[in-house]
């Protein structure tokens, strides 16, 4: 998963990513549910790794609501886009 950060495109690291996560993300994007995914799933991103180790209960608006690491303080499990976070967002009965 990509994100922009002062006008940089990085990504978020599947470090403990879960399925509130991804709800939340899902939610953020008009979406009613989501699942998670780890590895890379969709392909590598590009840029630096720059989120990691988010904590959602799954009520939150956005996914920056949800604690985290803080921004580029990401564990060293995540140093390569081979743990990039993925997500499937959906309609309910998909």
């Amino acid at each position: 998963m990509e994100v922009i950060k002062d006008g940089q495109v990085g990504t978020v690291c599947d470090y403990d990513w879960t399925k509130n996560d991804a709800r939340v993300l899902c939610r953020q994007l008009n979406f009613p549910d989501g699942r998670p995914y780890k590895r890379s799933f969709y392909g590598a991103g590009k840029g630096a790794v720059v989120l990691s180790g988010f904590f959602c209960d799954g009520k939150e608006e956005r996914l920056l609501d949800c604690s985290s690491r803080g921004w580029y303080n990401v564990q060293d499990y995540c140093t390569s886009h081979q743990n990039d976070a993925s997500v499937y967002c959906y309609r309910k009965g998909e």
